[in-house]
């Protein structure tokens, strides 16, 4: 998508051109609020898509294209619990299955813009320390534009400045529990991102290296979300906070072994820059895959 450096194509065409990767991260996250919950785990996943077709004429191209994907969590889950903070209480094992489609133009002078929107479904559990299992489903909705220019430093290296903005949202089903009702009331959120890339070019007998290092600033807008527990006595509420700023740093690199076929590979650092209300922690993640055009 944005990371293209396809040349400009006039007319209509139908590229061919398949992409899959594998991805994994590992979290340590604390959520503010009633309960200050912490998750510790880990997320496997991947996703394949494919460009339907491209358009363009002598300004720039445009791709258009869809994706599907899956991934499965499993964390630990700490928090509040007989009047004691940080105490384990149990396990959260969410599965998520997503797809979307996604419209990139790219200009003649290096200038992307990326879109994307997704829709998600959700089909998990979570367990307490007494093995009591309850299955959490839902679903959720996800809007994403993102943009950059690159700007020439030698006949290998580029720095690109890019700006992106993602709105999502999520409904998650009521659940029945011994002698209560669990509701979660989420409000949604607004994330805004920028960031630099520096990225290279290396053509050799080999094929074409392209390697990239990238550091960004991510900012959650604040927004609170609640769990209800009704009974029949009463209703008890439960805020959690998800605003939160991060900061990531991270570096890849894209193999062209031939025009058809290309590898790439990514890892990037993920790290909390505000310890007040809000998302706190740290999180490693890297994905590997591959493109082919038929």
């Amino acid at each position: 998508m944005g990371d293209e450096g396809a040349q400009v194509v006039q007319d209509f065409t139908v590229p061919g051109r398949f992409w899959g990767r594998a991805l994994a991260d590992d979290a340590h996250l604390r959520m503010k609020g009633d309960a200050q919950p912490t998750v510790d785990g880990h997320l496997y996943g991947f996703q394949l898509g494919v460009d339907l077709f491209r358009f363009g004429g002598a300004g720039g191209h445009h791709d258009v294209g869809v994706y599907g994907g899956y991934t499965d969590g499993n964390y630990r889950v700490n928090g509040f619990a007989g009047g004691l903070l940080d105490q384990n209480v149990g396990r959260l094992d969410p599965h998520t299955y997503y797809g979307g489609v996604y419209w990139t133009y790219m200009a003649n002078n290096g200038f992307y813009a990326d879109t994307v929107v997704q829709a998600s479904w959700y089909d998990g559990s979570a367990r307490n320390v007494n093995g009591s299992r309850i299955g959490i489903k839902g679903t959720g909705i996800l809007a994403s534009v993102e943009m950059g220019y690159p700007v020439k430093l030698s006949n290998t290296w580029s720095l690109e400045p890019q700006a992106q903005l993602i709105a999502q949202g999520s409904s998650i089903n009521d659940v029945a529990i011994t002698n209560a009702t669990v509701i979660q009331h989420g409000q949604g959120q607004l994330t805004g991102r920028v960031g630099l890339r520096a990225k290279g070019r290396f053509d050799t007998a080999s094929g074409s290296f392209q390697p990239y290092l990238r550091a960004n600033l991510w900012r959650s807008f604040g927004t609170t979300d609640r769990t209800l527990f009704v009974t029949p006595a009463a209703t008890t509420a439960i805020s959690t906070f998800n605003s939160a700023l991060w900061a990531d740093a991270g570096g890849g690199l894209t193999w062209s072994l031939s025009p058809r076929l290309a590898v790439y590979g990514e890892a990037t650092h993920r790290f909390s820059l505000d310890s007040g209300r809000g998302v706190t922690g740290h999180s490693t993640g890297g994905s590997i895959g591959l493109k082919l055009a038929l």
